[in-house]
């Protein structure tokens, strides 16, 4: 069972990526040209299913898509798979961690009975550490030409967003990809999300029809950037604040939320001192209970927590 579908960044990849505009904008700008060229992404198309075993599970978590690659009798279809990077930092071995990940693929279509596909393994990386690409041989002491045609031997995919600067994502003509990529890239650091919540929230260009997909985006968005870049409680109200109106009425649901949430944390955490405090002066469990209106069971519960019982 993949233990990272609860965390934000999980929820948040999937949640985006799963969009075929953004998938195809992400496709465009990311994969090699030449292969850009012979891709037809009109017909791209968002498998059901994942291919991430247990054992991959702490690594990747992964959104799988078909596309028709080539023409005419070179026509094929391939697998194009987003693999995000759960650790943010370089594992040291991915070319391993990647051929299970495609052997488990030709697994499943070996035993559905269906052709074998060329995979394409794209890693999606938000981490700090500078990721290096090396070639699989460079893993094996001693390797040769005569021993090298013996090993097997591909190359990956990875969007590193600490090598790409805040100006070259925005200059990128996408809709909601830019959002996705300065989220990803700067989400823990709560000033930066602060600071430039105006490129952030950027509502795209010719988006005046707010229609639901966007609502849903920048309601997302908001979800993930509150959970992950530890904003304080007076940033986020006058983020919210300052936000462009449309975007203010997507996230203001959550936002009041929030607000409620931090309000009952509050009122207990009252209510918890104000029972030890009435215990400590040798009221009996049943006069505090009765005096703030509470259960028995609550008043003892509260007791044990700070090891008064």
């Amino acid at each position: 069972m993949n233990k990272n579908v609860a965390s934000p960044h999980d929820r948040f990849f999937k949640s985006t990526m799963t969009d075929l505009k953004t998938a195809k904008d992400y496709f465009r700008n990311f994969l090699p040209p030449e292969i850009v060229k012979k891709l037809q992404l009109s017909q791209l198309r968002l498998e059901e299913t994942n291919y991430i075993t247990d054992a991959l599970a702490e690594l990747f978590s992964d959104i799988v898509y078909s596309c028709p690659y080539g023409e005419g009798e070179d026509e094929t279809e391939i697998f194009i798979t987003l693999l995000l990077e759960h650790k943010s930092y370089v594992p040291p071995y991915p070319h391993f961690q990647l051929l299970k990940y495609m052997c488990a693929i030709w697994d499943k279509c070996i035993a559905n009975k269906q052709p074998l596909r060329i995979v394409l393994p794209l890693i999606f990386y938000h981490g700090k550490e500078n990721w290096v690409i090396k070639p699989f041989s460079d893993y094996f002491k001693g390797m040769d030409n005569a021993l090298k045609k013996h090993v097997p031997t591909f190359e990956y995919l990875i969007t590193d967003l600490q090598q790409k600067s805040d100006s070259e994502i925005l200059a990128l003509n996408v809709q909601f990809l830019r959002n996705v990529l300065l989220a990803f890239k700067h989400g823990k650091d709560g000033d930066y999300v602060f600071d430039n919540a105006n490129l952030v929230f950027f509502i795209p260009e010719g988006e005046a029809a707010w229609g639901t997909y966007m609502r849903n985006f920048f309601h997302t968005l908001f979800v993930y950037l509150i959970n992950v870049s530890k904003l304080t409680e007076p940033q986020i109200k006058q983020l919210v604040t300052d936000l462009p109106s449309p975007v203010k009425n997507a996230v203001m649901s959550t936002y009041e939320q929030i607000l409620q949430k931090g309000m009952e944390k509050g009122e207990r955490k009252t209510l918890e001192k104000n029972i030890v405090s009435l215990y400590k002066k040798d009221f009996s469990l049943e006069t505090i209970a009765d005096g703030l209106s509470i259960e028995k069971d609550f008043v003892i519960e509260v007791l044990k927590k700070h090891k008064l019982l």
